[in-house]
């Protein structure tokens, strides 16, 4: 009989309750549980049957491993009720609507998948904990200090994050952190950026200047100022929430970590170079359907879950782009070359 490990099990229900509490399952909680609790369970089952048997001793072996000396695991709890309260400000940015930094909450699940990735091929054995994680946990209560005086919440981010390099070097020590590095430097993109700051990146300006040539070419007579576009009985404006500054952050996001993970330079320029592109290319189509159904069915498109649903897709869009270009380029370097 296989049995499945309690960390597996927690990761799992993590999951689960993670997609459940996403803005992408919608704001009722009984359909949103029933999604969340549905993924959990496939996931444990696909463990189960995915898991490898192992004899009582290896699991000794491996309990053995995983102790710690008891003021590694003080330091730990310490820590993690210190950072308790930046980690619910988190939380309530990552899940307070799919117009604001709604790629965040999937940051620590990608983390810990490529964490778990790079630590597969390590040679099994006795932690060896680095006294240096004390130095990068100082830094971290430093920071959370200076913020408590501050509140502005995002040094407490940046501190969290200085803080997990702490944290592996005292649980896993020097060699395993050293693998874990892309993945902790990835943590910085969980950090929660303001929408405002699409103004200071004009990418209202930029997605209005491009919907509106197009809405002029399918023979409407169009009229734009600034980032407001005119139409027959209609007017557009393009504010913050739809300037695409979201799936913006997420296309970089994601093209970061595809970077990490190219096999050439000139790979990695093209994800970091197109990122962008793709982003104001899915804006500029959601807004454009956004024009096209309220002209041709009514303004009560834009009160409709159509709406914010749009900008679901338009992330999904211009991520998923990023994906398949980043598998091509793989498959092609992978490829052999014919003799000439």
């Amino acid at each position: 009989m296989i049995s499945l490990p309690i960390r597996e099990i927690a990761l799992s229900l993590l999951v689960g309750f993670v997609v459940a509490a996403s803005p992408m399952t919608g704001e009722e909680w009984g359909p949103s549980l029933l999604v969340g609790a549905f993924v959990a369970g496939g996931l444990i089952a696909y463990r189960i049957r995915t898991q490898p048997s192992r004899s009582a001793s290896e699991d000794t072996a491996q309990t053995r491993a995983e102790r710690w000396p008891a003021p590694v695991i003080a330091c730990l709890v310490l820590y993690l009720a210190v950072i308790s309260p930046t980690l619910l400000w988190l939380w309530d940015q990552w899940t307070k609507s799919v117009w604001s930094n709604n790629h965040g909450i999937f940051v620590p699940l990608v983390v810990g998948y490529l964490a778990v990735d790079a630590l597969r091929g390590h040679r099994a054995g006795e932690p060896d904990p680095s006294p240096w994680g004390f130095v990068w946990l100082g830094a971290s209560l430093l920071l959370l200090v200076t913020d408590a005086y501050l509140d502005t919440r995002y040094l407490s981010v940046v501190a969290i994050a200085i803080g997990l390099p702490g944290l592996s070097l005292l649980f896993l020590g020097s060699a395993r952190t050293r693998l874990l590095r892309v993945p902790l430097a990835i943590t910085l993109l969980a950090i929660p950026i303001p929408n405002a700051v699409a103004t200071d990146l004009y990418l209202r300006h930029a997605t209005a200047a491009i919907v509106e040539p197009m809405v002029g070419a399918l023979g409407f007579v169009t009229f734009r100022e600034a980032t407001v576009i005119s139409v027959p009985n209609h007017v557009f404006v393009v504010a913050d929430a739809c300037s695409g500054f979201n799936t913006l952050y997420a296309s970089m996001a994601t093209a970061i970590v595809l970077s990490c993970y190219a096999k050439t330079t000139g790979q990695r320029l093209t994800l970091l170079a197109i990122a962008p592109i793709l982003a104001l290319a899915a804006n500029s189509l959601r807004v454009l359907s956004l024009v096209l159904l309220t002209m041709g069915v009514g303004d009560w498109i834009i009160e409709s879950p159509i709406h914010p649903g749009s900008g679901v897709l338009a992330f999904a869009l211009a991520v998923g782009v990023l994906f398949f270009l980043s598998s091509r380029m793989s498959s092609l370097s992978a490829a052999p070359r014919s003799p000439a």
